[in-house]
């Protein structure tokens, strides 16, 4: 099979996977219309310290450029997308919201479960599939 085949089946997959997720969302959000998924969390407040002397850039200008302190307010969220009380497996969502001199930026990050199609793209070196090598 060519690279190009490989890139194909990859793009039509996440496609499908796409289209179903939107699919679901749109089920749920038919019977839960205020907050279709994370329903409930637990919500923090505080600061973060951005390390000093990064040379990585991001490309976003909250990131890339800090307050000159180094701390910026934080909101934090921490909650199960779809509500199932433990021990039921569910995504676990951990968003932040942080207060910039541009308004409100939020970073939102997402648990996957690992092993079920479609639901992580990396392997178990935590290498995008393309870049392992074994």
């Amino acid at each position: 099979m060519t690279e190009q085949n490989e890139s194909s089946i990859v793009r039509v997959g996440t496609d499908v996977t796409g289209r179903g997720i939107a699919g679901l969302f749109t089920a749920i959000k038919s019977v839960r219309r205020l907050r279709p998924i994370h329903p409930r969390g637990e919500l923090f407040v505080g600061q973060i310290e951005w390390l000093s002397g990064r040379t990585m850039r991001s490309g976003i200008s909250w990131i890339d450029s800090p307050p000159n302190d180094g701390r910026q307010d934080v909101t934090v969220r921490v909650s199960r997308s779809v509500g199932f009380a433990p021990p039921l497996p569910d995504v676990i969502g951990l968003a932040f919201r942080f207060d910039t001199e541009q308004g409100d930026a939020d970073l939102m990050l997402a648990s996957s479960w690992l092993g079920v199609p479609g639901g992580s793209c990396f392997d178990s070196g935590g290498r995008p599939p393309e870049t392992s090598h074994h």
